[in-house]
């Protein structure tokens, strides 16, 4: 009995390693939440960048037209399942602190002020065309 609880406890451990946060770099796209009324993007696009740099890109007709909106902030790791996000829009700065676990290629974030969760799929080339400026 003892032997098994121990394997089980290893075999969790195990698992929450392999979840680590270098898994949340590269580029995802939203892909839905738990809140229906929420404000629910035509298009969003997140990059973890390696270096600490969030790029938001949000493509919403009611707000912009076409217009893609990027915005820039910073993010760290509070712990391997815990991040903080730190944005500026419109003059305001916005901090948001998530959990997180990626699974394949869906990651899953409960952001820890509202409760909302995201669930966002992993790609390769983003789906927004930037206007020349």
């Amino acid at each position: 009995m003892r032997s098994s609880l121990i394997a089980a406890i290893l075999l969790a451990t195990t698992s929450i390693a392999l979840s680590s946060p270098q898994q949340l770099f590269g580029l995802w796209r939203f892909v839905g939440d738990s809140d229906s009324r929420n404000f629910s993007p035509r298009g969003l696009e997140r990059e973890f960048r390696p270096d600490g740099i969030l790029v938001e890109t949000l493509l919403s007709s009611r707000e912009f037209g076409d217009r893609p909106q990027r915005y820039y902030g910073r993010y760290k790791f509070l712990q391997s399942d815990r991040i903080i996000c730190t944005y500026s829009h419109g003059g305001q700065e916005y901090t948001r602190e998530q959990r997180f676990y990626v699974s394949g290629d869906i990651a899953t974030f409960q952001d820890l002020g509202s409760g909302l969760i995201t669930k966002m799929q992993r790609i390769q080339k983003s789906g927004f065309k930037m206007p020349k400026m």
